[in-house]
Order: C-alpha cells, then structure tokens, then sequence
C-alpha cells in the first residue's frame, strides 16, 4: 500500500513538473516580394557589378555592388520590410537587413549605408528612406531567400526597380567602356 501511495505521489509531482506545451511555430511564409521602388538615384554611378558578377572576388558577386561619387545619396527600401539587423560592415559603413515579412523566407541586405535612419524592428514601407550612402561611395543590394541562397534582384523587380539598375549599368558602361556590363545578372541565384 505505502508503494502504491508513493508511486502516485511520484506521478503527481512528476506530472505537475511538465512544461507548458508550446505553441506551434508559425509556417514560413513564402509569398514573394516585388521590388517595387529605386534603392538610390544612380546618376552618379561610377562602377557597377551585376549580380554574379566574379570580378568582385570568389563566391561571386551575390547582390549588385556600386560604387557611386556622391555620398550624400540617399537609400530607399526596394520593398516594404521589417528591419532585423544593423551592423558594421567593416568599409566604414553599415549593413542593414530587412526581412519582407515576419515569417518570410526573403530578406534584403542594404550595405555601405552611412547614416542609418532605421532602427531594428521598425516596419518599413516602399521606398522609406534607410539612410545615406557610407563615405567611401560603394553600396551593395541582395536579396536572400531561406537565409543561403542570393537571388538576382532583377527577377523579382518591378519596372521602376529594374530601371534604375539599367540606369547604374549606362553610367558604368559610359564611364568605363572597356568595362561595360550588359545584363544586370550573370546567373539567376547564388547558393552560400
């Protein structure tokens, strides 16, 4: 008797001990995001890497790199967002990455932003300013899908968003002819 009592204590105390069942994680979301707005005025451009563009080093380039001359351009998001992260991104600027939705398995990487105008968890609608081009006038734009992979932005840009990079490339290929860029990508994606 004294052994079936301590065992149901047993199981009482162990039974209350138990953690709350946790609630279920929501599914990632992946609807897919359309660049609908200029990162930046590209007008003064001076180089201009296409996405994959190996130039830039080895993995190839996974976003599109510029280098413009007037540093007091401005950074607009391409497609509304949620900040996650701002970090030094070791040329003297900052790295700031929005992700498209909470659960979303797109986000976008803003590099070589100067003067930050976000702060993380702020929402961000089409083009909302993030802040102003970084001293050294060199800017780069990915975007990510499930955290390793770079997509080409062109793919998933609207006319207006396609534009501007077609604008960057006349600038480049008008400054740097014997270095002219023809398509904005050289492959669709980049896995990493």
């Amino acid at each position: 008797m004294k052994k079936g009592i301590v065992f149901a204590l047993s199981v009482l105390i162990l039974a209350s001990c138990q953690k709350e069942p946790q609630p279920p994680r929501l599914p990632a979301d992946s609807s897919i995001p359309t660049l609908s707005w200029a990162i930046a005025s590209f007008a003064t451009v001076t180089r201009f890497y296409a996405f994959g563009d190996p130039k830039l080093g080895n993995p190839a380039n996974g976003g599109y790199q510029m280098l413009l001359t007037d540093t007091t351009t401005a950074i607009f998001t391409a497609c509304t967002g949620i900040v996650q992260s701002i970090t030094p991104d070791g040329n003297g600027g900052n790295s700031v990455l929005i992700k498209y939705k909470n659960n979303s398995i797109y986000s976008f990487l803003y590099t070589g932003i100067g003067r930050v105008q976000v702060h993380v968890n702020d929402s961000l609608q089409n083009s909302a300013l993030i802040g102003t081009i970084a001293r050294n006038g060199i800017m780069g734009f990915s975007l990510i899908k499930n955290g390793h992979e770079a997509i080409c932005p062109s793919l998933l840009g609207a006319e207006s968003f396609n534009n501007s990079i077609i604008t960057a490339m006349n600038q480049n290929n008008a400054i740097t002819p014997e270095d002219s860029v023809f398509s904005p990508c050289v492959v669709d994606s980049i896995a990493f």
